[in-house]
């Protein structure tokens, strides 16, 4: 669980904070937590208007929570509703991975299980559905290069495997450490460069790794039927630094039969919510 607080001049993830804590403080993990939250409870109670305008929470879906608990929690005690997502994938130790497997819950499965409620919390534009939806759209209709304005330049489009941003080229990450990270969402390991007493980046060094994924991803999103739209990021792929083995693992790969699968949810979806075709154009797709 992590606060991000936002204001022209900081972005802290409190995660980090921990970290710092117990290596520094001396304190342990579970102390730790415990100071956040009088952190987090102080700044509501000192401070409600920065903390309602400029304090979001992120949560992370495991086997003791679920979708329901995790937003009656953060709505009850702070009136906010958290962004949830699924345990990272990435950098699990072999002797670990079955323990993963029982701590991981699948957020769309839980999602469903609250949305069958009648009093959830959950906004309609933060359903999986809608943003599958809003993935859809934005690769698949004609407005897409309104969101892609130099791909109508181009005589032949041109797919890159996966959805990865390119290095630097929507956001920079500097962990504690002193890591240059290509953004804030992905293992430590994959990161691009240092700053110490200066800068250092090994370009060559980056272009090599990345074109090294892409040829090693390209046998897969060959074959994917979800490769226009599947908003992968490479980095969250399970073994990605053995690519070219078999235990590199791509859970997002559709063969036919899941993208005719997925296409029904999407219509169906669509079907249900027909307002959210032009929302989505309109109000949400702007720029990729």
């Amino acid at each position: 669980m992590e606060l991000y607080v936002f204001s022209p001049y900081k972005n802290i993830v409190m995660q980090e904070l921990i970290t710092q804590l117990t290596e520094k403080a001396g304190v342990t993990s579970e102390q730790a937590h415990k100071a956040i939250e009088t952190i987090k409870d102080f700044v509501k109670e000192k401070f409600p208007n920065f903390f309602e305008t400029n304090v979001d929470f992120n949560a992370v879906l495991h086997n003791r929570n679920s979708v329901k608990s995790i937003y009656e929690f953060f709505h009850g005690r702070y009136h906010k509703i958290p962004r949830v997502s699924e345990m990272n994938r990435g950098g699990i130790v072999e002797e670990k991975n079955d323990l993963f497997q029982k701590m991981f819950r699948d957020i769309r499965d839980s999602e469903k299980e609250y949305y069958k409620e009648k009093d959830n919390l959950l906004l309609h534009e933060d359903l999986l559905p809608f943003h599958e939806l809003s993935n859809f759209l934005k690769y698949f209709s004609i407005n897409s290069y309104v969101s892609d304005i130099l791909s109508t330049l181009c005589v032949e489009n041109k797919y890159f495997p996966a959805s990865t941003c390119f290095p630097f080229s929507k956001k920079i990450f500097l962990t504690t450490h002193g890591q240059l990270m290509p953004c804030e969402r992905i293992d430590y390991k994959y990161s691009l460069g240092e700053v110490n007493e200066g800068v250092f980046l090994n370009i060559s060094q980056i272009v090599q790794q990345y074109n090294a994924y892409y040829k090693c991803l390209e046998k897969y999103c060959r074959h994917c039927y979800l490769y226009r739209f599947c908003g992968l990021c490479m980095f969250h792929l399970e073994n990605l630094k053995k690519e070219g083995t078999e235990k590199m693992v791509c859970h997002y790969f559709h063969n036919q039969k899941n993208f005719q699968f997925k296409l029904s949810r999407i219509f169906s979806f669509l079907e249900k919510h027909p307002n959210d075709f032009f929302k989505i154009l309109e109000d949400i797709i702007i720029v990729s």
